[in-house]
Parts: C-alpha cells; sequence; structure tokens
C-alpha cells in the first residue's frame, strides 16, 4: 500500500508544532523536524551547525532567478566551492524530504516540505495559524517572555521564516494556494486539528 505524508507549515506560536507531533502519534507515522538537518548532515559530511546556521540567517532578497528549480538540481560537489553554500545546504536537505516521502508514512513539519513535495498525490499539505493575541499568549508562556518581548520574537520568527520560504520557492509562505488545509488553533483545538486532518486523509486518501 502507498504511503502517506503531512506536511505542516505552521506561524510561531499557533501550537502547530504541537499539532503535528500529536497527528504523527494518533497516526501511528514517524515524525520529522530538526531530525531533518541531523539526517542531512551525516549524508554530506557538513557539520550539523551549518545547516543550524543557514537556515536561522537572515535571507537577501532579490529571489534567485532559479529558486524554484533549486531543491531538484543535483547537489554540487565538493570540489565545486558552493558545497557548503546556502543553496547546496537546502538541496541536501530537500533530497531528504523527497527521500522520505517515497518511502514512509510521516509527519514533516516545516523546512519548505509543501513546495518540495508539491504535486505529488500521496501528500497533504497543512497550514496552521492563531491570531497575533494567541500566538503572544502562548509564546509569552511557553517561554517566560512579556507580551511585548513575545510578540517581537513572533514578528521576527515569522519573517524568517516567510523570507526563508520565498528565498528558495518564490512563492508566499502564508498563501493559502500553497495548501491542501489551512486550520485555525482559536477555532479549533488542537486536537480537533488533528481531527480534521486525519478526517481530510480519509477522505482524500480513502484510508
Amino acid at each position: 500500500m502507498k504511503n502517506h505524508v503531512v506536511t505542516i507549515a505552521r506561524s510561531y506560536g499557533s501550537a502547530g508544532q504541537k499539532v503535528g507531533t500529536m497527528l504523527a502519534e494518533k497516526l501511528g507515522y514517524e515524525l520529522y523536524d530538526r531530525n531533518i538537518i541531523q539526517m542531512a548532515a551525516e549524508e554530506s559530511g557538513i557539520d550539523e551547525k551549518n545547516f543550524e546556521k543557514a537556515n536561522a540567517s537572515k535571507i537577501r532578497m532579490p529571489l534567485l532567478p532559479n529558486a524554484k528549480k533549486m531543491y531538484i538540481d543535483i547537489v554540487h560537489d565538493k570540489d565545486s566551492g558552493q558545497y557548503e553554500s546556502k543553496e547546496n545546504l537546502f538541496r541536501f536537505q530537500a533530497k531528504i524530504i523527497q527521500d522520505l516521502a517515497s518511502e514512509k508514512d510521516c509527519v514533516i513539519l516545516g523546512r519548505c516540505s509543501n513546495h518540495v513535495l508539491r504535486g505529488l498525490n500521496n501528500v497533504a499539505r497543512v497550514y496552521i495559524s492563531s491570531p497575533i493575541w494567541q500566538c503572544v499568549r502562548n509564546v509569552s508562556e511557553a517561554e517566560g517572555l512579556t507580551a511585548e518581548e513575545a510578540e517581537e520574537k513572533i514578528a521576527k520568527m515569522d519573517k524568517q521564516r516567510a523570507d526563508y520560504f520565498k528565498y528558495f520557492t518564490g512563492e508566499m509562505w502564508q498563501d493559502p494556494a500553497n495548501y491542501d488545509l489551512c486550520l485555525n488553533t482559536v477555532s479549533l483545538s488542537e486536537e480537533d486539528c488533528v481531527d480534521m486532518i486525519v478526517e481530510y486523509m480519509h477522505k482524500r486518501f480513502k484510508l
């Protein structure tokens, strides 16, 4: 039987990571998030810290002309001078994501996975969001920040995610057209979000 994949993009503080974790547990799927970096580091031989630094660094626009095709290109070899470039590190992660999607039932958090796997008929692409006031509350409680500090961090993290997505895909991170299902964790509890994703998968994939 063909495997199935759920990609989850989420605004910072929306509880999207919790939804993804709960979903993986309910479906009995493997969950992939930061471990994708670990896998890419092992495959490439590049230090894991380099991947983390590239993912967290500021993205300089304008968009690269070949960004939409970047992840399907063959990775640069060690003699190219581009082996540890930001673009090549993205390709390594994208390759891991593609390999996982071809082999395993899994939930993948972030890392442009909805774009990397676009067009595949075994993938459900989900976006989790929440109003800013709820995100501020969640981040304040989870990280011990003031409301002002939490709001500042949310703005920084969401901009970083949006810029990263734009740079490597040429598309808008929060555009509903890039997802099959968009859910709000204020309108629905985390448990309800999980149930809706499972229901969607049952209807679409006839599980």
